[in-house]
């Protein structure tokens, strides 16, 4: 997970016991030294404000997956395919 994210992706995650390894990012909000996620492993990458569409696309051709592409906050993204899942029922 990147270190800055908002609390409401963080809490469900811990809350499940799952352990977390955070990844720094660049002045331009990319990962920087990214690994990638091994057996029974996620990446989380976020979309901020709609600037890494690009990136994000380039990681689900990589990590396929074990990508969880977090949209949230890409405000000015038009979005042509949406997948919608939840960590707990709605």
């Amino acid at each position: 997970m990147p270190f800055y994210l908002c609390d409401t992706l963080l809490s469900p995650v811990l809350e499940a016991g799952n352990r977390l390894d955070f990844y720094h990012l660049d002045k331009q909000l990319r990962p920087m030294r990214l690994r990638a996620p091994g057996p029974g492993e996620l990446l989380v990458a976020i979309n901020y404000f709609g600037l890494q569409t690009a990136m994000i696309g380039s990681f689900v051709e990589r990590f396929d997956d074990r990508l969880v592409a977090d949209n949230t906050q890409a405000f000015f993204e038009k979005l042509t395919t949406v997948i919608c899942g939840a960590l707990r029922p709605l």
